[in-house]
């Protein structure tokens, strides 16, 4: 038996966040939850990293909206044009959901438990495998 047909390809998360603690707290959350998690400290890092692994390697980011330099609104603004098939799902403790944002958005400060449920209420990363 070939049970590895049967399995989704693997889904992985890019925890984009500036405060290092709580960007390796959510990192670690998604990694107790059985995701694969690459980190960035910002949206010019995250950017650079999605370049160069693109959706055929990471399904979702999740950000936080206010940090310096490119914030999460315009990351999720430039991952929605250069790559539409990668799921975003903003945080934040001082904003919104910004108005016309379809994707995900919780605030902070959010549980474990609240995370994993809306990161497994996202669409699945569809594979373009013919």
């Amino acid at each position: 038996m070939a049970a590895e047909d049967t399995h989704p390809p693997e889904r992985v998360i890019l925890v984009v966040e500036d405060e290092k603690s709580v960007r390796r707290i959510t990192a670690r959350i998604l990694t107790d939850a059985g995701f694969r998690v690459l980190e960035a400290p910002g949206g010019a890092e995250a950017l650079t990293l999605l370049t160069q692994l693109g959706p055929q390697v990471v399904w979702l980011v999740v950000s936080d909206i206010v940090m310096p330099g490119i914030s999460g609104r315009e990351l999720a603004a430039t991952i929605a044009q250069k790559w539409p098939a990668i799921q975003v799902l903003l945080h934040s403790a001082y904003a919104e959901s910004p108005e016309g944002f379809t994707g995900g958005f919780l605030r902070k400060p959010f549980t474990p438990e609240t995370l994993i449920a809306t990161v497994g209420a996202l669409p699945s990363h569809n594979s373009s495998v013919s």
